[in-house]
C-alpha cells in the first residue's frame, strides 16, 4: 500500500481497494479482514502488480519474496510503502508443504520418504550453490520462452533461504511443527473452509522427512 507509514495499519485498509488473487491465496488475507473487522472492495489480482501500480487497487497482494520485489524494481521507494505482514497479525500460515493421501503412505512409505527427502536435499543443494542454481533456473525459463531476470531470480532464491531456514524446526527443515499446525488448523475452522481438524499424529502419519 502506498502512503506514509503508520503505526495503525490495520485501520488504513477500511473502505479500501485491495487485491485479492483467487483460491487459496485469498484465505490468509479474508481470515485477516475478519478478524480485525475490515470491510474492503476486494478486486481480483492477476500474477502482476501492474495493477496497484497504475493505481487501480490501493493495496496489493505480494509474497515478500517475489512480488514485493518487482514493485520495488519498478522504481517504488520502500519508504512509499506501508506493508503489512500477515504473521505480525496472527494470521501465520506455512505454505508450500509436501502432502500425500493416508494409503499412499501406508503403501508405499519408502516412495514419500524419498520424495521428501530428495526436495529436501535440492534445496539445501540450491542454497549451497546459489550461482549454479540461477543458471539452471534461467536456462529452463528461456526455454519455457518465460522472461529471466537474473537478479529477480537471486532475490527470490535469497529471501527463500531466509524463509526455509527460519521456519525449519530447530534448525532442522522438512518438519512440520505442531505449534503452525494447530494455529493454521484454528484458523481454517474459525474462517470455514475446513469442517474437521485432524490430530497432529493422524495428520503427519507419524512421518516426517527426517526420520
Amino acid at each position: 500500500m502506498r502512503g506514509r507509514k503508520s503505526k495503525s495499519y490495520v485501520t488504513l485498509l477500511h473502505g479500501r481497494k485491495v487485491g485479492l488473487w483467487g483460491g487459496p491465496f485469498a484465505i490468509p488475507p479474508r481470515a485477516f479482514f475478519r478478524k480485525y473487522g475490515l470491510r474492503v472492495h476486494e478486486v481480483p489480482q492477476s500474477y502482476t502488480v501492474n495493477l496497484f501500480l497504475h493505481g487501480g487497487i490501493d493495496v496489493a497482494s505480494a509474497m515478500w519474496y517475489n512480488e514485493y520485489h518487482t514493485i520495488l524494481n519498478a522504481g517504488i521507494d520502500p519508504d512509499e510503502l506501508s506493508i503489512f505482514l500477515l504473521k505480525d497479525y496472527g494470521i501465520d500460515l506455512p505454505e508450500d508443504g509436501l502432502y500425500t493421501i493416508e494409503k499412499t503412505l501406508k503403501n508405499d512409505p519408502g516412495l514419500a520418504k524419498g520424495f521428501a527427502q530428495a526436495s529436501l536435499d535440492g534445496w539445501n543443494y540450491a542454497f549451497a550453490h546459489p550461482e549454479e542454481t540461477l543458471d539452471v533456473v534461467i536456462r529452463y525459463m528461456r526455454e519455457a520462452k518465460l522472461p529471466a531476470d537474473r537478479m529477480h531470480q537471486k532475490w527470490m532464491l535469497e529471501r527463500l533461504r531466509d524463509l526455509i531456514i527460519s521456519r525449519g524446526n530447530q534448525g532442522v527443515l522438512g518438519i512440520l511443527s505442531r505449534s503452525d499446525y494447530t494455529a493454521a488448523g484454528q484458523i481454517l475452522l474459525k474462517n470455514g473452509e475446513i469442517r474437521t481438524l485432524p490430530g497432529f499424529k493422524a495428520f503427519m502419519g507419524q512421518f516426517d522427512a527426517q526420520q
